[in-house]
C-alpha cells in the first residue's frame, strides 16, 4: 500500500437516536467524596442493552474506582470493578460538561500476593495471579459512531497503594483513562486526561480486518499529561487524526514506567497502524521520547506543525 493511499480521514459527529440516561439519575452523587462507580456502571448497562445512546454527566467531580478484594480460585486478590464499560453498540455518546472522573484514593496498583501484600519480584514478572490492575475509567469495545467530548479523566496516581513491579520494567498493568479498541468512526474532543498509572488515552486493535479503511478515530484538543507510560498509545488500526493536542510530561508524575513517551505508535504482533496524522500537536518534557515508533508496521504517520522537544537527562527507562 502506497503511503500517498493512507490519508487519514474525519469520523462524522452524530447523536444517536437511542437511549438518552444521565448519571445522576442512577444516583451519582457528584460531590467528590461519594464513590459513584456503581451508578456510572449501572447507567452504561443501560445503554448496552439499548444498543447505544447518550450518556449525559452534569458538570461536578465523580469519585470513580472500586477492586474486589479477597483471592478467587485462580484469581488475583485485588480485582478492577467496571467503571464506565460499553461494548458492541452502534452510536454512543460521553456528553461531558466539563466533568471530572477521579480515581479513588487507596486503589491497589502493582504485584501482590494472595494475601493482598506487596511483593518485591524481580523482572520480569507476569504472573496473572498476583496482579492488580485499575483497567479504565471509559473502555469502549468494539462499537462504531462514537463520541466522547468536554470531560477530565484524572488518574489520581499519587494517591495509589503500590505493590511491586509487574512486567518487564515498571509496572505494565491496565490503569487507563479512556481505552478505545476495535472500535470505528469515534471522536475524542476535548478530553483532559492525567496522572494515570499506565497511558492516558489508549487506541487499538485486537486483529487487523481483511479491510481496515473503517477505524477511523479522530482526537482533538485532548490534553494527556503526566502519566505513567504514555500520553497516547496507538496499537492498531487505520486512518488516527490528531489535532491541536497536548502529550507532555509523561513519567514525571508519581509513577512511570517504560517507554515513558508522548506518544507510542506500536502496533501489537501481527497489527498495522496506518495512515496518521498530528497536526499542531505538543510532545514536550516527556521522561522517554515525545514520538516513538515501535517495531511492526508502523511507519505510516505524518506529522504537520507540531513542536517536539525533549530533556538532557540520562534516561533509565526501568
Amino acid at each position: 500500500m502506497a503511503i500517498a493511499e493512507d490519508q487519514p480521514s474525519t469520523p462524522a459527529i452524530f447523536q444517536p437516536a437511542k437511549a438518552t440516561v444521565d448519571v445522576k439519575d442512577y444516583g451519582a452523587k457528584g460531590d467528590g467524596v461519594t464513590n459513584d462507580t456503581a451508578a456510572f456502571r449501572a447507567a452504561a448497562l443501560q445503554i448496552v442493552k439499548a444498543g447505544g445512546g447518550v450518556l449525559r454527566i452534569p458538570k461536578a467531580t465523580y469519585i470513580v474506582g472500586e477492586q474486589s478484594a479477597g483471592n478467587s480460585p485462580g484469581g488475583p486478590f485485588y480485582q478492577p470493578e467496571k467503571i464506565v464499560s460499553v461494548a458492541d453498540v452502534d452510536g454512543f455518546v460521553i456528553e461531558g460538561n466539563g466533568a471530572t472522573l477521579k480515581l479513588a484514593d487507596g486503589l491497589h496498583y502493582g504485584s501482590f500476593d494472595l494475601e493482598g501484600k506487596p511483593l518485591k519480584p524481580s523482572a520480569p514478572f507476569t504472573d496473572p495471579n498476583q496482579q492488580a490492575s485499575l483497567g479504565s475509567i471509559i473502555e469502549v469495545l468494539r462499537s462504531k459512531n462514537v463520541l466522547v467530548r468536554d470531560l477530565v479523566l484524572d488518574g489520581n496516581s499519587g494517591k495509589l497503594l503500590l505493590g511491586g513491579r509487574w512486567g518487564d520494567k515498571g509496572i505494565q498493568l491496565r490503569a487507563n483513562g479512556l481505552s478505545v479498541v476495535d472500535c470505528s468512526d469515534v471522536t475524542i474532543r476535548g478530553v483532559y486526561a492525567h496522572h494515570h498509572g499506565l497511558d492516558g488515552i489508549y487506541v487499538g486493535k485486537t486483529k487487523n480486518a481483511a479491510s481496515d479503511v473503517g477505524s477511523r478515530t479522530l482526537l482533538e484538543k485532548v490534553n494527556s499529561e503526566y502519566n505513567g507510560r504514555q500520553g497516547l498509545s496507538w496499537t492498531g488500526g487505520t486512518d488516527l487524526t490528531v489535532r491541536d493536542s497536548k502529550f507532555n510530561h509523561t513519567g514525571r508524575g508519581a509513577l512511570s514506567s517504560s517507554p515513558m513517551a508522548g506518544v507510542d505508535v506500536e502496533p501489537n504482533a501481527g497489527l498495522s497502524c496506518r495512515a496518521g496524522l498530528f497536526e499542531r500537536c505538543e510532545f514536550i518534557d516527556n521522561y522517554g521520547p515525545g514520538v516513538l515508533i515501535g517495531s511492526g508496521d508502523g511507519g505510516y504517520t505524518r506529522f504537520s506543525e507540531c513542536q517536539i522537544w525533549g530533556n538532557d537527562e540520562l534516561l533509565d527507562l526501568d
